[in-house]
């Protein structure tokens, strides 16, 4: 009888210890893809079949960002009639649409 319960208690532990490693199997999977993703935004994805264009990676996003907010900064400085800023400081001269002139 003493075998019998040394023998449960064997497979119990066996047991015990394949689940404990199923379990951190699973969470290093879960960890090892949120990691591959973190790479693939960093680095960007090559273009495949469906994705002719590809990913690009984070730098070349910020530096498209950083080129379109140039863009922005550059309307809001006057530059002698062709800026927004200009156009908005025409409208709200004291003389308004009077001022108003066709942009080439």
């Amino acid at each position: 009888m003493g075998e019998t319960v040394a023998g449960l208690l064997l497979a119990a532990a066996i047991i015990g210890a394949f689940i404990v490693i199923g379990k951190a199997a699973v969470w290093l999977i879960v960890v090892m893809r949120k990691f591959a993703r973190l790479v693939d935004d960093l680095t960007g994805e090559p273009p495949r079949p469906g994705a002719p264009e590809g990913r690009p990676g984070m730098l070349d996003r910020l530096a498209s960002i950083e080129a379109r907010v140039a863009k922005v900064e550059q309307q809001m400085e006057p530059n002698g009639g062709l800026s927004l800023r200009d156009a908005v400081d025409r409208l709200a001269s004291p003389d308004g649409a009077a001022a108003v002139q066709e942009v080439p």
